[in-house]
């Protein structure tokens, strides 16, 4: 009776883990046609940036591509409408200290938005090959 039930636990514990999809880095980073998507390490706020209505900032982008890049894209979303603010092309702009390109870009809050509104900034960071790679900062205006 104990051995049945042993194996009863073991068949279900196997059911169970054959479920499991193992994450696969190359699948979901490569085409098969051999190109490559940019990797996004981090967005954010550049340090000591004033967060008011109508002021400006950079935001910094840190990333690196095996494949050329085209250029990146930033969008806004201010209460669900989204806005391309701007198509920066492609610049050099690697820190050896961080081993990625460190690219800012340039964004200025509309005047209109209301202390406490939220907005989503959205880079996308696009190859010469048309592969997109995306990475999302929310602010909320001071």
């Amino acid at each position: 009776m104990k051995n049945i039930l042993i194996l009863m636990l073991g068949l279900m514990a196997m059911t169970f883990t054959s479920c499991y999809e193992e994450p696969d880095w190359i699948s979901d980073n490569t085409t098969t046609e051999g190109k490559h998507y940019a990797q996004i390490q981090s967005v954010y706020v550049e340090d000591g940036a004033t967060l008011t209505p109508g002021s400006t900032f950079n935001l910094m982008v840190d990333y690196w591509s095996i494949d050329d890049v085209d250029k990146l894209d930033l969008t806004q979303d201010i209460l669900g409408v989204e806005t391309l603010v701007s198509s920066t092309p492609y610049a050099d702009h690697y820190d050896a200290e961080k081993n990625v390109q460190v690219m800012p870009l340039s964004y200025t809050i509309p005047a209109d938005v209301e202390a406490g509104t939220d907005i989503s900034l959205t880079v996308d960071v696009i190859t010469t090959g048309g592969l997109v790679t995306s990475k999302s900062k929310t602010i909320t205006v001071e």
